[in-house]
């Protein structure tokens, strides 16, 4: 054992002490003072022990004399070694007591006279004890410790003194009496100890003999013959009397002692000590003035001993009225307990933000992984603190974000340490909190409301004022907040309180009473009158050591009033110090803040020994106060009159000295100092006049706060230096203080903040332009406008630059300027005249050159000569650059030049794969350094060098973050080049949406601010490949245009792009195809320097040529494609060059390579894979392959309308028309018409007619997602239908109804709809035929009812001929059937109505089949009832439905009773057999629309729509009989328990409801089971809870249990027979009993990269989510917003890419925009199959429920590792 609690050392082992085993100890925490320390055992006989201490330890811990040892602290143990300890043991801390000789040996080397000074002490000292209401205890062999002080025998004893019980012959303390001076009462059993050892001592015995009175016996003979006055024949009588040997004799005082064996040994010991009597305690007893603050504090433990949530209390009173007194004693109590406590400490005068002192005292107790997850924001708060050195703080976000950041990270901290055991957190002083705490406050006690915790407030007054009281009436309603009010002391606690604070023996009523009249009862005032008195002499001690005062005698308290204030009481107490405690006070004061040990011992010369005796003085006089910190205790004035008075003797020389003083010393404590030393420093060097020191410091400073990653914290360091440069009028420092601001803000990409500084820089200059800082200061704002986009301005100071070097002339200055109009002229894009002046930039350059200036110039050149195309000049130059760097030492500017060097593999050698080494490199680099612009333009380059891979879902993450993080820092360059790469990259993946979203964001910027020529031109060409991508042929006429007109005579790739495009619109506008005037550009293209531009615009070519049936130029230019770059194509390019070389074979090979084509066609390329679908449909139809040309044609009709839901509404048209997709649509049409007989439609404008309307609901079927569900309503719509129903028959006996639409009240009676579902052939009956043959079976007032039965033909559905009625016949054929009605006049009830819909069997075969896949995979396959998945998605729709018709809609809860003694006494497989037949009654007393579930278990729930209670119960109730009447069992009946619950009678939210239900049930089996119970507001009380037990251990029991569980049943669905789907699905279900989630996501590759991550299985969703301040609505967000948000996409394909688990926080950046979510907690863990990739597990959940950490990692991983075997063949 070496650490107790983290705090105490252990350095030895000693011999057992008084109560067990004994340790000598280091405190790390008192600058390693040594104690002891001792461990008590857990026995029942030290039970009292340990609750006599907890009721009296803290005026044990007040006993102070000098020959006690005084006891410091008593507590639990908590930690040992830094590992919990749970034995329950206490421990007890005394000051360090030597042992030079043990006790026996002692004994015989002590002597008599050694022996009666010895006992004079300690008489004294049981003397003070006694006369405080303890007695000394034992004297013996454990306790005393002997050693030697400067050759003298001194003693000990280290025996805990006790509360003396009782005392026989007390008086009764309630007496009344007009005297402070009271007799004492002597303890007899402390007299009897201390005699023996008196005995033991003189006369030598080592140890006892046979008893004191033998011992006496022995002593008497052995001194018989000396003289009766002998001083041992004196002792002999003495001890005679103390020991009570002749029994009634009363025992002498203590007093009568010292004076006994004064006189006998003629020695002159004191009688008491004065220091120790005079003494006025500051921490007493808790004074509980009614009984309820001990009722608090046990009602607070006992609920922390048993209930879990979170529970509230408020302490509050007048000022002084004890209410942080009462919260000392609750964290005693509850530490004792074994309950955390957590206080906030408000330093007088200091900061009032509670939360740094909260974390503070929470660190020591957080888990490393804590500290890790939450330390880069605390960080922030503390950056001083210890253990959070290894932390560096997070990079700072907009101030708003930054707040919210902030707010969340220290909340959740809190309430992870909090949640790990029952604890308390105590706010004193609430009144001083500002409000913005208040409210972190209220949202703290929202997160803390799922664990166990007690809140304690304490604040001054009985009302708050503003947003206080309005938060403290909501903590009353929401969290039972209770305020106790601390009433002023009544009389009698007023004695009380003074009995204890002078250590009276007995209380003084008479003058207690004249105190409280005096003080209304105020404990601050009673104990400030006392110090006033005793200061005034009015109230002294006597010459016997007991209180006294001057009007004792006279009766008369008429004087009772102080002649002083407390103030001048003051200055006559220091007046009275030595001198070595006054020059400690005025070092104290001297200070800013708190000072250390260390310190004090360096600038006081007391030693430390020496000063931690003076400091234990003072502190006992309430003249210093003493607060535990990080590093230890900190000293400082407990008021801030004291230092008024303390300092007003001092001259200013006097005090700047004694300032200079520790302003060295703080500069000699050797470590590197923290943030708070510096800051001391700034205050002592300014205080001593020092002022050119503290503006270095407070540089100094600055440059610390950035290195630790808080500039802010730099920029309040450097205004404050500012401040005192200018009070002082040091232009010179204030000047050097700006630039250094200015260099900062430039750092965090403040340029416009940067300029300022810089601008009042040069305000300060002489305007002469003699001083030498101004070229380099006018160069430095130069650039700072420059990176602002402030070009107008950057030319002005450029100006100037030019006139302050004809002044001054000089190499540096020169060749700044020349690199300043070297970058304005690469602006421009003037590129001979920027290499030019480059050159003469690196012509000044000399070797005495600063380095960073160097770099610079070089890093210049370099990109010029990048520009034109010099690649090997521009690497010469930037590795130059480097080197300069290098030398510089400067990390950020290294990490410039390796985004340069990056930039030329990536433009001018094409090797994007070499260029992201380097960028890789800078962007460590640059987040490290938190250079946020750095960080953006890296993620720009990499992204553009996936770009050029066309790995453009590679490339979204980088760019989505560089465009958020350029849009937070204002940055337009980065933001275009951003911009337009994200244009490129959506457009290249189809979405369209999202790039016109980037495009209008472009051009908002464009019309906004001032921007270079060379951003519009970007723009420019950015708008034209979108507009052509989407068939906006005019629009990309003009804005080619423009662009050509903003380039001028420059000739590059963008020109020869524009014009390119410009002539193939033109071309498509005039219909006029001339590949001969296209071929001209064909030199322009092959004098392009990029490989890949030429690529590019050649296949191009090609695609025009190709869609004007040009095939030979077509050929040519794929041909000059696969010529222009050596590197290999892409995959996306190649996939286009085949399909167009595809188009060019003769059918039949045009037809397989195009087969071939769609393997190879994935996700990524959505619009190629169409083209190819749609040129296989028409190849395919040309051969007379119908069926499967439509087959492709509508899976091509899919794919388009997919995509259309990506193109914005205005561009839809020309996207439609682009495409080829009307002639897709006029493709199928004329498939569907040659599929079916059209000759018998009489005229062709009939033909027409029926051929749009087909049309109409092809395109209404798509819209309607092809889903079979609602696919029904656009049937039902184009007959004019008021009601029908799609009804699946299986042979003749089988029905299964697959959707229904409409008015019900049109429906017929069941029993028709059977008959009807009988039908072989199609049906009509009109109004006539419905009254007459129908009678009552169908609602009267009917129009028409058609039935249209279809038959599968190889998976697809035909209208139902004869021959096919013959098929159906046979009772083995699958068949569709639609029976539709309608009360309209104008219907399409007609046989060209049947004709027109009969077309879509095809169609409606595939979504029956789909739809039947989808039943078959949410079917439990024990029961054959719909699994808990499907439940939960078709409840939510089933709630839509019932909310939009207005129609209730029924749920029954159903648990078979007792069934586990079925599996326990028939067996598992006899459970099974059970579950079966049940399931099959329910399914068989309930509708076809009804949908029946297994819940789990032997749990079963039924959805009923459009029915009531009622009904509902009815249903319930049949269901209850047939299982009762099935006799399922041999020797017993089996019954079931039914609840039913009402939407929206009885809930109107599917949790709510599915609860109602189930907790209706419950009390179904509560009262008797086998019955139906409905569910009642009642009920709600004693019924089922599911408890909420996250966060304690047997949270952390149960989840391993369900863990092992679900790891079981899902590694039970990978020897299943299922779909991939499904199997996932079930997956994702197992993972929902472990893991907290809200939406959960599978990820596949194809899905991953897309922009809406379609394709992804998704379980669940984020809604109704309550933000930490409370509701604030309902908000839902899903897959496709998930994959719409940057930082969700991020993660996910960060976690794609590194094949590692990653965790990410979204702050509040929402998908979607909702609204009421504030932060959401994410993690992505990678799905690999034999090591390769497949996919990803996508987890989302409120930040504010849960944030994901290791252990989720873990167990998420062991599910993926299951899902990834389960994938693929």
């Amino acid at each position: 054992m070496e650490f107790i609690n983290n705090r105490y050392q252990v350095l030895s082992v000693l011999e057992g002490g008084p109560f067990g085993p004994m340790f000598r100890v280091r405190d790390s925490l008192r600058h390693d003072h040594r104690l002891l320390l001792q461990l008590p055992g857990t026995g029942n006989d030290l039970s009292g022990l340990f609750s006599r201490l907890e009721d009296d330890f803290i005026r044990i811990s007040q006993l102070s004399h000098p020959a006690l040892a005084r006891y410091r602290h008593f507590g639990r143990v908590v930690k040992v070694d830094g590992m919990p300890a749970h034995s329950g043991r206490f421990f007890l801390t005394c000051d360090d007591v030597p042992l030079d000789l043990p006790f026996r040996e002692a004994v015989r080397q002590v002597g008599p006279r050694a022996a009666a000074v010895l006992v004079c002490r300690l008489a004294a000292a049981m003397r003070y004890l006694h006369d405080r209401g303890f007695i000394m205890g034992a004297l013996n062999e454990r306790t005393l410790r002997f050693f030697r002080v400067d050759g003298k025998w001194e003693v000990r004893p280290v025996g805990l003194p006790l509360p003396a019980q009782s005392r026989p012959g007390s008086r009764d303390h309630r007496q009344d009496s007009e005297t402070v001076n009271l007799p004492e009462h002597v303890d007899n059993g402390d007299m009897e100890a201390l005699g023996e050892l008196l005995l033991r001592l003189a006369a030598g015995f080592p140890a006892p003999r046979r008893g004191v009175a033998a011992m006496h016996a022995e002593a008497e003979n052995r001194w018989d013959r000396l003289p009766a006055d002998a001083p041992e024949r004196l002792v002999l009588a003495l001890v005679e009397r103390m020991l009570g040997l002749h029994g009634d004799e009363d025992r002498p005082e203590p007093d009568a002692v010292i004076r006994a064996l004064n006189s006998a040994f003629g020695l002159q010991e004191p009688l008491f000590d004065v220091a120790s009597n005079q003494r006025i305690l500051h921490h007493v007893p808790l004074q509980d003035r009614t009984g309820r603050m001990a009722s608090m504090i046990a009602e607070g433990i006992r609920r922390l001993s048993g209930a879990r949530g979170l529970f509230t209390q408020g302490i509050c009173g007048d000022r002084g009225a004890g209410k942080t007194r009462n919260c000392e004693e609750l964290q005693f109590r509850c530490e004792m307990r074994g309950f955390p406590v957590y206080r906030t400490e408000l330093a007088e005068g200091g900061d009032v933000d509670p939360f740094p002192s909260l974390v503070r005292v929470l660190l020591p107790d957080a888990s490393a992984e804590t500290i890790h997850q939450y330390g880069p924001e605390l960080v922030k708060l503390l950056p001083d603190n210890p253990l959070l050195r290894a932390c560096r703080a997070n990079p700072p976000l907009p101030a708003d974000q930054e707040e919210k950041r902030m707010r969340t990270r220290v909340l959740g901290f809190v309430e992870a340490v909090v949640k790990e055991h029952p604890a308390v957190l105590v706010f004193d002083d609430l009144n001083r909190f500002p409000q913005e705490r208040l409210l972190w406050i209220d949202s703290l006690l929202e997160r803390l409301r799922r664990h166990s915790a007690w809140v304690v407030f304490a604040w001054d007054g009985i009302e708050l004022a503003g947003k206080a009281r309005e938060l403290l009436n909501r903590w009353e309603e929401r969290f039972g907040l209770s305020p106790e009010w601390l009433p002023p002391f009544g009389p009698e606690d007023t004695a009380r309180f003074i009995t204890m604070s002078l250590g009276l023996p007995r209380d003084a009523m008479a003058f207690s009473r004249h105190v409280h009249e005096e003080t209304d009862g105020n404990p601050a005032r009673i104990r400030g009158l006392l110090y006033t008195l005793r200061h005034d002499g009015l109230l002294h001690l006597d010459e016997n050591g007991h209180w006294s005062t001057r009007f004792d005698g006279l009766r008369d308290y008429s004087h009772l009033k102080p002649d002083s204030t407390y103030e001048k009481a003051l200055e006559e107490a220091y007046a009275r110090l030595e001198p070595t405690a006054w020059r400690l006070l005025q070092h104290i004061a001297l200070m800013k803040g708190q000072i250390g040990l260390p310190l004090l011992e360096t600038v006081t010369g007391i030693g430390q020994e020496d000063l931690v005796r003076e400091l234990g003085l003072l502190a006992d006089q309430q003249l210093v106060l003493q607060q535990c910190h990080d590093s230890g205790y900190l000293y400082g004035l407990r008021h801030p009159h004291q230092r008024k008075i303390l300092l007003q003797g001092l001259s200013t020389a006097q005090r700047q000295e004694m300032h200079a003083r520790i302003a060295r010393a703080l500069g000699e404590l050797g470590d590197e100092p923290g943030l708070s030393e510096l800051e001391e420093r700034i205050h002592q060097t300014e205080e001593a006049g020092l002022h050119e020191e503290a503006i270095r410091l407070a540089a100094l400073a600055s440059q610390r706060s950035f290195r630790i990653g808080i500039p802010a914290q730099g920029i309040r360091h450097l205004q404050e230096g500012l401040r005192i440069a200018r009070q002082n009028s040091l232009r010179d420092g204030e000047t050097d203080l700006l630039i250094h601001m200015a260099r900062l803000h430039n750092a965090v990409s403040g340029y416009t903040e940067a300029r300022r500084c810089m601008d009042a820089a040069l305000a300060l200059l002489a305007p002469d332009n003699a001083d030498p800082r101004l070229p380099e200061m006018l160069y430095l704002a130069f650039l700072f406008c420059f990176r602002a986009d402030a070009y107008i301005d950057a030319q002005t100071y450029l100006n100037r630059l030019e006139a302050a070097v004809r002044v001054q002339g000089g190499a540096p200055s020169a060749c700044r300027l020349a690199l300043a109009r070297s970058i304005m002229a690469l602006h421009r894009m003037a590129y001979d005249e920027a290499a030019r002046l480059a050159e003469e930039a690196i012509s000044h350059l000399t070797p005495e050159a600063e380095p960073l200036l160097c770099a610079r110039t070089y890093e210049q050149a370099s990109m010029v000569q990048s520009a034109l195309s010099h690649t090997d000049e521009a690497l010469r130059h930037l590795w130059e650059a480097f080197h300069a760097f290098e030398r510089e030492g400067s990390p950020l500017h290294m990490a410039a030049a390796y985004i340069d060097i990056g930039m030329i593999y990536q433009t001018n050698l094409e090797q994007p794969a070499r260029a992201r080494q380097y960028l890789f490199k800078a962007l460590d680099i640059a987040r490290q350094g938190q250079a946020m612009v750095q960080v953006a333009f890296c993620l720009n380059n990499l992204g553009d060098t996936y770009l050029m891979e066309e790995d453009f879902h590679g490339a979204l993450p980088f760019l989505e973050e560089g465009a958020s993080l350029s849009d937070e820092l204002g940055n337009l360059r980065s933001r275009f080049y951003l911009g337009t790469n994200l244009v490129e990259a959506w457009t290249s993946l189809g979405d369209f949406k999202a790039a016109t979203h980037e495009r209008t964001v472009l051009r908002t910027l464009l019309e906004a601010r001032e921007t270079p020529p060379m951003l519009a031109v970007y723009a420019g060409v950015c708008d034209i490949h979108y507009q052509w991508a989407v068939g906006g042929t005019a629009q990309v006429v003009g804005t080619a245009r423009d662009v050509i007109r903003q380039m001028g005579l420059i000739e590059n790739s963008d020109r020869v792009d524009a014009e390119i495009h410009l002539a193939l619109a033109v071309s498509v506008l005039d219909a006029a195809w001339d590949a001969g005037s296209l071929s001209a550009f064909e030199p322009r293209i092959d004098a392009l320097e990029s490989g890949l531009h030429r690529r590019r615009l050649y296949l191009l070519l090609a695609g025009a040529a190709m869609r004007q049936g040009d095939k030979p130029a077509a050929k040519r230019w794929l041909d000059m494609s696969d010529q222009a770059c050596s590197s290999p194509a892409a995959p996306a390019t190649s996939l286009r060059t085949a399909f167009l070389r595809a188009q060019m074979l003769p059918d039949a090979s045009r037809i397989r390579a195009q087969e071939e084509l769609l393997v190879k066609a994935d996700a990524d390329e959505p619009l190629t894979r169409y083209q190819i679908l749609a040129d296989l449909c028409a190849t395919l139809a040309s051969n007379g392959r119908s069926e499967q040309a439509m087959e492709r044609g509508i899976e091509a009709l899919s794919a388009v309308r997919v995509q259309m839901t990506r193109v914005p509404e205005a561009e839809g048209r020309n996207f439609w028309r682009h495409v080829g997709a009307q002639a897709l649509m006029e493709r199928l049409e004329h498939l569907i018409s040659t599929s079916f007989d059209l000759s018998k439609w009489t005229t062709e404008v009939e033909r027409s007619h029926q051929e749009s309307i087909s049309a109409r609901v092809l395109l209404a079927l798509g819209e309607a997602g092809l889903e079979l569900r609602k696919a029904i309503v656009p049937l039902l719509d184009f007959l004019g239908a008021d009601w029908g129903v799609l009804m699946r028959r299986i042979g003749t006996e089988h029905r299964e109804v697959l959707a229904e639409s409409g008015d019900i009240s049109c429906a017929p009676d069941p029993e028709m709809l059977r008959t009807l579902g009988e039908r072989g052939e199609a049906v009509l009956m009109q109004r006539d035929e419905l009254r007459h043959d129908m009678g009552d079976a169908w609602p009267p007032g009917l129009s028409a009812v058609l039935v249209l039965p279809f038959v599968p033909v190889r998976g697809k559905a035909t209208s139902m001929n004869r021959a096919n009625r013959r098929k159906a016949g046979t009772g083995g054929t699958d068949t569709l059937l639609l029976i539709a009605a309608t009360r309209r006049v104008f219907h399409q009830f007609q046989p060209a109505g049947m004709t027109t819909l009969a077309r879509f069997g095809p169609l409606l075969g595939m979504l029956q089949e789909n739809h039947v896949l989808r039943r078959v995979s949410n079917v439990d396959r024990l029961t054959g009832l719909m699994t808990r998945k499907f439940m939960e998605e078709s409840l939510s729709a089933l709630l839509s439905d019932a909310e939009a018709n207005g129609e209730p809609l029924c749920l029954l809860m159903m648990d078979i009773d007792r069934f586990k003694r079925v599996n326990d006494q028939y067996g598992h497989q006899k459970g099974d057999e059970i579950l079966a037949r049940v399931s099959a009654i329910i399914r068989g007393n309930c509708r076809g629309q009804d949908v029946c579930c297994r819940y789990g278990g032997e749990e079963m729930l039924v959805m009923m729509p459009a029915t009531g209670a009622r009904n509902g119960k009815l249903v319930a109730e049949r269901i209850r009989s047939a299982v009762e009447a099935a006799s399922l069992l041999d020797r017993e009946s089996l019954t079931i328990s039914i609840g039913v619950a009402v939407y929206p009678r009885h809930g109107v939210w599917k949790d709510e409801l599915v609860e109602h239900a189930d907790q209706a049930m419950y009390h179904a089996k509560q009262t008797g089971r086998n019955r139906v119970c409905l569910w009642q507001s009642g009920l709600a009380r004693g019924s089922r809870q599911r408890p909420q037990i996250e966060g304690s251990g047997l949270y952390r029991m149960t989840r391993d249990e369900r863990a092992a569980h679900a790891f079981n049943a899902a590694f039970g669905l990978l020897t299943q027979a299922m779909s991939e789907e499904e199997r996932i699905r079930g997956m994702l279900d197992q993972m929902a009993n472990v893991l907290v989630f809200e939406q959960a996501f599978y990820l596949p590759k194809e899905a991953l990269h897309k922009a809406d991550w379609q394709g992804a299985v998704t379980l669940g969703r984020l809604d109704s989510v309550e933000p930490a301040d409370g509701p604030q609505g309902e908000t839902q967000f899903g897959v496709e917003t998930g994959g719409r948000d940057p930082v969700w996409r991020r993660l996910a394909q960060a976690t794609w890419k590194a094949c590692a688990p990653r965790t990410a926080v979204d702050w509040g950046r929402t998908p979607g925009g909702a609204e009421g979510i504030h932060e959401v907690s994410l993690m992505a863990v990678p799905v690999m199959r034999r090591k390769v990739p497949e996919g990803v597990l996508f987890l989302a959940t409120a930040l504010q429920r849960h944030e994901y950490g290791p252990q989720d990692q873990m167990l998420t991983l062991l599910f993926a590792d299951m899902l990834g075997l389960g994938l693929g063949p």
